[in-house]
Order: C-alpha cells, then structure tokens, then sequence
C-alpha cells in the first residue's frame, strides 16, 4: 500500500511540475503557428493577395519589435506583455480576413485539390491524395 501511494505521489508531482511547461507557449510559438495559419489561408484561397500582404507586414512589424527589444539581451516581462497582445492582435486580424466572404478564386481549393490543375494525376491518383 504504501509503494502504490509513494508511487502514486510522485507521478502527480512530476506531473504538477511539467504542467507549467506547457501551458505557456513561447513567443516564437505564437509566429510559428501565426505563418502556418496565413500559409494554410493561401493554400485554401481563403486569403486574398491584399489580405496577405496586410498579415505578412503585420508580422514583420512585430519581429522588428521583438528584435528591438532583444538589443539589450533579454525581453523583460512588460516587453514580453506588449509582444503577446501584439500577437493575440494579429491572431485576431488572421481569423477576421480568413472568415469573411473575400477569397481568391484562382488557388481556392489548393495546389493538390483533384479540382485544381497543380496537381499531377497518374491513373486516378493525384500525388498526396487518394479518391
């Protein structure tokens, strides 16, 4: 009984101890996943060429920030603040063009799409995609 609890114990402490590991994604996360985000909205066409451009300098804007703020060597915890709201703001700007009507009908359906002509068909298949 004892060995189970011991057991027991110590797997909820590591696990106490990872949590906070995960919880809270780094600044480099958040431009990550935001240029998969804009990447996916070209592929789909959900994105138009103009909305692009907008989300692309949005981002340039705040690297240029966050390098700013790296020149002493470290971001401090306001600078980290200011760069989160920054990032939360352009995640914003990305669902609002993805979601609203505009698309750019000439990629709509992405480079492999069996409707689109950018992918190559062999007997039925189109590379990536299977019917």
């Amino acid at each position: 009984m004892k060995r189970y609890l011991t057991g027991t114990l110590l797997f909820l402490l590591a696990l106490g101890l990872t949590t906070p590991v995960f919880a809270r994604a780094s600044l480099y996360d958040h431009e990550r996943s935001q240029h998969r985000r804009i990447q996916q909205g070209i592929n789909s066409g959900e994105l138009t060429r103009k909305e692009v451009r907008i989300l692309r300098k949005e981002q340039q804007d705040i690297r240029q920030l966050k390098r700013r703020f790296l020149r002493d060597g470290r971001v401090s915890k306001r600078e980290r603040r200011v760069l989160q709201k920054q990032y939360v703001r352009a995640g914003q700007h990305i669902y609002r063009f993805k979601h609203n009507n505009r698309t750019r009908y000439t990629n709509r359906h992405g480079p492999y799409s069996p409707w689109s002509s950018g992918g190559r068909e062999v007997a039925g298949f189109i590379f990536g995609h299977r019917f």
